[in-house]
């Protein structure tokens, strides 16, 4: 009978045990705020210089969630870009193409529109930097 009420009191026991850890809070790790998705599952032209490819990916990066659509951001990158390249080349359309990649008739076409603004002014219809 000893050994009944000793099997009994190790139950009541390790029930005890049990349910007192049961009730125990856990303490948990502070809650971080969500980490900011960085983009990677994007990749440039493959054979791309090293560098060019950076360049892309940082430009693709930066014009990224600026709240302007990519669309209208590449229109004015496209713009500025041959704007730079029309300046370097001191307003020729042929040494512009050079420069930005496509023919001087495209360039000049471009540049000639009536639907640019007034930084292409100057760049219009042969009114390009004269030489001092």
């Amino acid at each position: 009978m000893a050994s009944k009420k000793k099997k009994a009191a190790t139950k009541k026991a390790t029930a005890k045990k049990a349910t007192a850890k049961k009730t125990t809070t856990k303490k948990t790790a502070p809650v971080k705020a969500p980490a900011v998705k960085k983009a990677t599952g994007f990749q440039v032209k493959k054979g791309m210089a090293p560098k060019a490819a950076k360049a892309v990916k940082d430009a693709a990066d930066a014009m990224w969630g600026v709240g302007v659509p990519p669309h209208e951001l590449l229109q004015e990158l496209h713009a500025v870009m041959l704007l730079r390249c029309l300046d370097e080349a001191d307003g020729n359309y042929a040494g512009a193409a050079s420069l930005f990649g496509p023919s001087r008739q495209s360039v000049q076409q471009y540049a000639n529109s009536p639907l640019r603004d007034a930084r292409w002014k100057q760049y219009q219809q042969n009114r390009r930097k004269k030489r001092a």
